[in-house]
């Protein structure tokens, strides 16, 4: 399905074009799957939702996103700002390149200025913690 959502892709649309491609797949496989709205509702208890799809990890992944920026900031990888910076890019939510487009203007830079610096904060995250897991060097956050 991605594939001919990019094979298919109009040229001509030159914004946000990651998250272009990305709904215009998800609304696909919604088509392809059949729509939400065909699908009865049943109501079912809590208990036998949760042996069947599993607890909610959604929190884990937030602690987990938090516990590496705070690692970032404590090990001098990250300055503050930074962590700040990217949190407020990659968390956008609705559209990302309003988010942004905000951003840029006020911190007084261009758009590409701006992609370039996340580009750079991202990549040093990912050096840093790659070069953490492969010493195998544990971490535990700070407690509130």
């Amino acid at each position: 399905m991605l594939w001919e959502v990019i094979h298919t892709y109009p040229l001509e649309r030159v914004h946000s074009v990651s998250g272009n491609i990305r709904l215009e797949t998800i609304k696909n496989l919604g088509v392809w799957f059949g729509s939400e709205h065909s699908v009865d509702a049943m109501p079912i208890e809590d208990e036998l939702l949760e042996k069947i799809a599993g607890p909610d990890e959604s929190d884990d992944v937030f602690r987990d996103l938090v516990t590496i920026l705070t690692w970032a900031i404590d090990s001098g990888t990250l300055r503050r700002d930074e962590v700040q910076l990217l949190a407020r890019i990659e968390l956008a939510e609705g559209d990302p390149g309003v988010a942004r487009e905000e951003a840029a203007a006020e911190l007084g830079v261009s758009r590409e200025t701006l992609n370039r610096r996340v580009c750079r904060i991202r990549t040093k995250l990912m050096q840093a913690v790659s070069g953490d897991m492969e010493a195998k060097v544990s971490y535990a956050p700070r407690r509130s």
